[in-house]
């Protein structure tokens, strides 16, 4: 039996589409837990208030986790066994899968309620104004990235307030024994 050429070319465009499926699955089957713990780290944020201050309109965007070279590491031929049982280690590979997907796609009501804060997909920066003031606070959210068994979350968040002034974080979220999701750990990811 002889392949031919243009069936040998779509077996391999068929098996890599297969496999772009498996990396980034539709939108309509991540879980609504990672809407709940995406919720509950905003409204840890505005409960706080440091983040938020002042009166500036908020725009939430699509956040990217920052732990590309962890994960990369984690799915190496280099990582030791005891690197792969970290608790944490399928949940910073399952973020950088899901890097390219938004919170707002797959979160569309995560900011009802939230009067002061709006969503816009295609932007990736606060609102400048002609005289290069910003006009308003840019919070990007990445996917949250949950545990099998639901009770553990990590997601990265960012805050831009002017053009040398904003940071990002890490968040570990665990959910308490009343099943409510509470910020358990942040670490400083970046700074301007």
């Amino acid at each position: 039996m002889r392949l031919h050429p243009p069936s040998t070319i779509l077996a391999v465009i068929a098996l890599g589409a297969v496999g772009i499926v498996v990396l980034k699955p539709p939108v309509a089957q991540l879980s609504d837990e990672r809407c709940s713990v995406a919720r509950a780290y905003i409204q840890s944020v505005i409960n706080d208030g440091i983040a938020l201050e002042g009166e500036k309109p908020v725009i939430l965007g699509p956040g990217r986790p920052r732990n590309r070279d962890i994960a990369e590491f984690l799915m190496s031929e280099d990582a030791l066994p005891s690197h792969r049982t970290n608790p944490l280690a399928p949940l910073y590979i399952e973020q950088e899968k899901l890097a390219e997907v938004s919170v707002l796609d797959v979160c569309p009501e995560i900011l009802v309620g939230f009067d002061r804060i709006s969503a816009a997909k295609d932007v990736d920066q606060p609102v400048i104004a002609a005289d290069g003031s910003y006009e308003s606070i840019y919070f990007s959210l990445s996917i949250p990235a949950v545990s099998d068994h639901g009770d553990i979350a990590v997601l990265d968040a960012g805050f831009t307030y002017a053009g040398l002034a904003g940071g990002g974080v890490q968040v570990l979220m665990m959910k308490d024994k009343s099943g409510i999701w509470r910020i358990a750990s942040e670490q400083g990811t970046w700074v301007s």
